[in-house]
């Protein structure tokens, strides 16, 4: 072959990888070809120790009461609750929420822990926490002393 051809055939194959090369910079891949990945939360994780809150703890309640902890920078809360009934005080224990004020509210109820309890009773849920104060609230119906625990720990 002579240096004219051998010339010509460079150039030819270097002017195809030029164009190919070229042709990479244009080419974007569709959108359809890769699906993204459906996110499905299974845990709370890294964040380290829980914080706990101790709501009430073996307290004496005669009248409606609600304790407040600031809990924005936790998403779920392990809470156990204990009532110990040696008078009749019907009660329902709610946990509630809100951004503006603890002490007056306004609250939003986010899950009933505990309806009608008349009687010795316990119970162990995972609520969700949402908001800056996360409340536990006990409504009684008379002045009877009952004894509550309400204890819980975010993550």
């Amino acid at each position: 072959m002579s240096n004219t051809k051998r010339g010509g055939l460079a150039l030819f194959i270097g002017a195809i990888a030029v164009l190919f090369l070229a042709s990479l910079l244009f080419v974007q891949p569709r959108a359809d070809t890769v699906q993204a990945a459906v996110i499905t939360p299974i845990a709370v994780t890294g964040r380290g120790e829980g914080r706990v809150a101790q709501f009430f703890n073996s307290q004496t309640i005669t009248a409606d009461t609600r304790v407040c902890f600031d809990l924005a920078d936790y998403d779920l809360m392990d809470l156990q609750f204990k009532v110990d009934a040696t008078l009749a005080n019907t009660a329902t224990v709610t946990f509630q929420q809100t951004n503006i004020d603890p002490t007056s509210g306004p609250f939003n109820t986010a899950q009933t822990i505990a309806t009608v309890v008349s009687t010795d009773a316990d119970a162990f849920s995972q609520v969700g926490l949402y908001g800056r104060w996360n409340c536990a609230y006990i409504d009684v119906t008379n002045s009877n002393p009952v004894v509550y625990t309400i204890i819980g720990v975010a993550k």
